[in-house]
């Protein structure tokens, strides 16, 4: 690596003084040096300019930065929306609401809204109960309040437990339908993102009682999505729809005939005892943005006799504009051939085009639409200004905070045929790779500016009368719509929005500004100094602490071992490594279960060598009793819980708070450390004799009296049987 020159090597007073220096050379009748002279004004005038300049070329400017991390392939983060979960209680009697995607919500004076259309239910929870081993629980009263959680199988969740919920009225089963369980997760050592190919730690098998053919029983519910991987984290259960069942009330319990589904557990290798929270109908997702303007490109094979339908919430109650395609990124508005009509039982618009356009179209060697709908109070900031025809002209828009990836935009000018042509512009991150014909822009989201080419790195946009628009437009708040706000309003004047009523009930996306320079960098030193490869033993301890959808508590990795090598470390298996992998449990001594040790196994094959065998085990915990004789204090009392509790902390396998006090694997337990332990308690006078021994196998107990245990084992203390004795 080159050095950095150093360009501001010289302090005022030295330039000063350098300065004067001169003065007998080029000036021999300059006498007066004296800091009245007005020459020597203007030396330390010019002094201080060459000390500034030297300063401020000594500096890298923040748009070299920029430039360096590009080398490196790091960009800033844009800045980042917050995403809520939203819960919805009906209050009228309509089976169903349907909510188009982009419906508005306000929280205080943050918008948020809904990315996909929602099938809202008018359904009740009436009862829940969890049966273990056999014996029924009613939780009801604790799903009401979400300050209090439920083991969803029991504490010890076993095969064939089960969790009954009873409904008011029926499923829609002739639709697919969705049941939000809120799982507790208030743990030490955070869950790891779970992805789509996670090998579940269980597996529930759902059931709903109904008529089936005259026959009464328990029929399986198909699942078609489980966000929550079998309550391991909140989220939906989707089910499939069975229009061939008729759905039939039963008394469960207490004499109250209700509409019942169940969950049973079928495979269970839970690491720790899911907790519910509540379960709830009707929860989806919302992003803290607020979109101003959309459009949707429809290829002409999907219209239907010249109609398209639109559930898009500014497609119902905005203003639209339709522009047909003439050629790549060109289109032109068809507003006169259009129509467009609500249906409000739907909630979807219909926009019907004249078959004379359309069959012009069909001449085309692409066939396109395009449905551009707007908010009407936007339909003025829609045309953003234009063009001046100067190079890197600069255009602010109407706001600030603006969603970088939902914002695009047109150009318009006029065609050898008089037509008026609107012609997509690509964003891009910078212009300096623009060629002169690359229709590029760029877009400064926090400052709400866009800028343009000059010909030479990008073109600029042809000069016309309001001839930049806008055709997708948003807002965010990023870190600010972080809310904490539980009631939300809905922005609509429809008539259903009074028989609903909305909570925020939890983040599960964090919004966050734009990253600076200074952020990314920071990342970037971060990501660099990451494993991306299964080499050193920190690397192996990196990746399986970051297996996903797991909570790893401890690793240790043994080098050259083999799972029953012996004599090792004196011995060594040729390119073997072995992860010994303490999961995290409610367990004191954790073991990984099959799944778990199944889910490392796999994510760490993506990154060891290809000649690197790797094995996964649990450790080999060792039991340590403590045997012994010691004076207690006068009026000291309950000495033995004390010298219990200190060597419980001492002799600690796990510390999941803290990780600090743990016992470290193979360290050998010093039967003298245990003595000076034990003999430094304020009750104890002094200890008269101490021992120690172990349970379990594969330990050594030397001649001093200490306990060595292998290289993949960890100390725990057992139990100890001490005399007190009380000295007169």
């Amino acid at each position: 690596m080159l050095p950095l020159p150093n360009l501001d090597d010289q302090e005022f007073i030295d330039i000063l003084e350098e300065s004067k220096k001169l003065i007998p050379r080029y000036a021999p009748q300059w006498t007066d040096e004296n800091v009245h002279d007005p020459g020597i004004t203007f030396l330390e005038l010019f002094a201080w300019l060459k000390e500034m300049q030297q300063y401020y070329m000594d500096q890298i400017s923040q748009k070299s930065k920029y430039k360096f991390l590009k080398l490196l392939g790091v960009k800033p983060f844009c800045a980042s929306p917050s995403k809520i979960n939203v819960e919805v209680e009906f209050k009228s009697m309509k089976p169903c609401i349907l909510l188009p995607q982009k419906l508005k919500f306000l929280a205080e004076d943050i918008h948020f809204e809904i990315e996909k259309e929602v099938k809202l239910y008018n359904n009740i929870i009436e009862k829940i109960i969890v049966v273990n081993e056999g014996i029924f629980k009613d939780v009801t009263n604790i799903n009401i309040d979400r300050e209090i959680a439920y083991y969803a199988f029991g504490k010890n969740p076993k095969v064939g437990n089960e969790i009954y919920i009873g409904m008011h009225n029926p499923l829609w089963l002739k639709d697919k339908v969705s049941i939000f369980f809120h799982i507790y997760d208030e743990y030490n050592i955070k869950r790891n993102k779970i992805p789509r190919d996670f090998e579940k730690l269980a597996q529930i098998n759902w059931k709903i009682y109904g008529n089936q053919e005259g026959k009464e029983d328990w029929y399986s519910l198909e699942i078609l999505e489980d966000d929550t991987h079998s309550f391991l984290q909140s989220g939906n259960i989707t089910f499939k729809e069975v229009p061939h069942i008729e759905q039939e009330r039963r008394c469960l319990f207490e004499k109250e005939e209700l509409y019942w589904i169940k969950g049973e557990l079928h495979q269970s290798f839970y690491d720790v005892s899911p907790k519910i929270e509540k379960v709830s109908f009707n929860v989806f997702e919302a992003i803290q943005k607020n979109t101003y303007c959309e459009y949707i490109d429809v290829p002409m094979q999907n219209l239907e006799q010249g109609m398209v339908k639109i559930d898009s919430y500014l497609g119902i109650y905005g203003d639209t504009q339709v522009q047909m395609k003439v050629k790549d990124h060109e289109w032109i508005f068809v507003d006169e051939f259009v129509k467009k009509d609500i249906d409000e039982k739907n909630n979807v618009c219909i926009i019907e085009i004249d078959k004379k356009i359309i069959n012009k179209m069909n001449l085309l060697d692409q066939s396109w639409w395009r449905m551009i709908h707007y908010d009407k109070e936007f339909k003025q900031k829609r045309i953003i200004g234009e063009s001046n025809g100067l190079p890197n002209q600069i255009i602010e828009l109407p706001d600030k905070e603006i969603v970088y990836d939902d914002f695009q935009l047109q150009v318009g000018r006029i065609n050898e045929e008089h037509q008026y042509i609107w012609e997509d512009w690509e964003k891009v991150e910078d212009l300096e790779t623009s060629k002169p014909r690359d229709s590029h822009y760029m877009l400064d989201e926090d400052l709400g500016i866009i800028q343009f080419g000059d010909n030479e790195h990008g073109k600029i946009p042809y000069i016309g009368q309001q001839n930049i628009a806008v055709i997708a437009y948003g807002i965010s708040n990023g870190e600010q719509g972080n809310i904490k706000t539980k009631d939300l309003m809905i922005v609509s004047n429809e008539e259903y929005i009074e028989e609903i009523k909305a909570n925020n009930c939890g983040l599960i996306q964090i919004g966050k500004d734009k990253e600076t320079i200074e952020e990314a960098k920071l990342r970037m030193e971060k990501e660099l100094n990451g494993s991306y490869r299964a080499i050193t033993e920190v690397d192996y301890e990196n990746i399986v602490l970051s297996t996903p959808g797991l909570r790893i508590a401890r690793v240790k990795v043994l080098s050259l071992y083999r799972p029953g090598l012996l004599g090792y470390p004196n011995k060594k298996a040729e390119n073997c490594i072995t992860l010994v992998v303490v999961p995290y449990s409610d367990e004191e001594r954790p073991i990984l279960n099959k799944m778990q040790k199944l889910n490392i196994q796999k994510y760490i094959n993506e990154y060891r060598l290809i000649t690197t065998e790797v094995h996964v085990m649990s450790p080999k915990y060792i039991g340590i009793t403590v045997y012994g004789e010691v004076v207690v204090k006068p009026y000291y009392r309950n000495g033995i819980e004390s010298i219990k509790k200190e060597l419980k902390k001492f002799l600690n396998p796990i510390d999941s708070i803290h990780q600090k006090n743990q016992w470290q694997f193979g360290d050998t337990v010093h039967r003298g450390k245990l003595y000076d332990l034990v003999n430094g308690l304020g009750c104890i006078e002094y200890v008269k004799r101490l021992s120690i021994s172990a349970s379990g196998t594969e330990f050594h107990k030397n001649s001093n009296g200490d306990i060595e245990i292998p290289y993949y084992g960890l100390a725990y203390f057992k139990e100890c049987y001490i005399e007190m004795v009380v000295d007169e």
